[in-house]
């Protein structure tokens, strides 16, 4: 797996212009610029429902794998991206302006007018969350574990950089190319 030092120079520019500080930058032509996700967790949700009840709700919502354990927890396994926050790309290039999730499986990324050497980025997610019934009934407490995959490839030379993250649901993550990840908060959202 190479680094960016490995890469080539307009794909290492590439990924730079992409990361360049977490704070949010402003567009100007032909430029991407970066938003850092916005998406909060609670360790906790309020909830009257019951295991089976919070189960019903999460496969209402579109999640399939669902099952409620044995000692009435509830756990959701995912490659759902809607369960991740990695905020926002905003491009602007060719006279078109593009804004998008981070989170997006696949986006092309252009740097350079003409497009000399677009990239190809790619995120995968993987997610595993875990609703343990409150001892006193009130909700459940929210365990969360992500990992976020993301590779840059040159559309030209074919060359690739992968960075991978993993972090729980009150963790903020960061991935090679300075961008962040956090929970999106959804199974609380769906839930409470």
């Amino acid at each position: 797996m190479p680094g960016i030092a490995a890469m080539s120079p307009r794909l290492a520019v590439l990924i730079a212009l992409v990361a360049a500080g977490c704070a949010e930058m402003p567009v100007g032509e032909d430029r991407i610029a970066y938003r850092p996700p916005a998406a909060e967790s609670a360790a906790r949700v309020a909830t009257t429902k019951d295991s089976a009840g919070v189960a019903q709700a999460l496969r209402a919502a579109g999640f399939d794998n669902v099952t409620v354990l044995r000692d009435g927890s509830v756990r959701l396994r995912s490659d759902s991206a809607a369960l991740v926050d990695c905020g926002t790309i905003v491009q602007v290039a060719l006279g078109n302006r593009a804004e998008f999730p981070a989170t997006t499986a696949k986006a092309v990324l252009i740097a350079d007018r003409p497009p000399n050497d677009p990239a190809v980025r790619s995120v995968r997610t993987r997610s595993e969350v875990r609703l343990v019934p409150l001892a006193d009934g009130s909700g459940f407490a929210v365990g969360e574990a992500h990992r976020v995959t993301v590779t840059y490839t040159s559309a030209l030379t074919g060359r690739s950089s992968h960075s991978s993250a993993a972090f729980d649901g009150t963790q903020v993550a960061r991935l090679a190319d300075k961008s962040s990840c956090r929970s999106a908060g959804l199974v609380q959202d769906i839930v409470g």
